[in-house]
């Protein structure tokens, strides 16, 4: 279950993987490949991780890979918990017997 302020990476496989594939993420657009920031690509793009996950990542992501003019797309919806929240003790009174 991803909770705010996790670390959050998801992994994009192909079943065959061959010379020539291109990878992209995807969510309302592309995910530029970025260092150093919040969210951000590794393993040469087959990895999508974000950082300290916030409400608004929440949506529909997808992992697109792309060879010789063939698409195949993956969605990953992703709904991120807000995180638990102690509740402090309330007191109680307990009536004489």
């Amino acid at each position: 279950m991803p909770v705010e302020g996790e670390l959050l990476c998801f992994q994009c496989q192909v079943s065959e993987p061959l010379q020539g594939l291109a990878v992209s993420w995807w969510k309302g657009g592309p995910v530029p490949a970025r260092k150093g920031h919040r969210v951000h690509l590794e393993d040469g793009g087959w990895r999508l991780c974000i950082d300290s996950l916030r409400r608004e990542d929440a949506g529909d992501w997808a992992c697109h890979v792309e060879y010789q003019g063939q698409r195949a797309v993956a969605p990953v919806p992703l709904r991120v918990y807000g995180k638990p929240r102690a509740v402090p003790p309330q007191p109680c009174t307990v009536p004489p017997l």
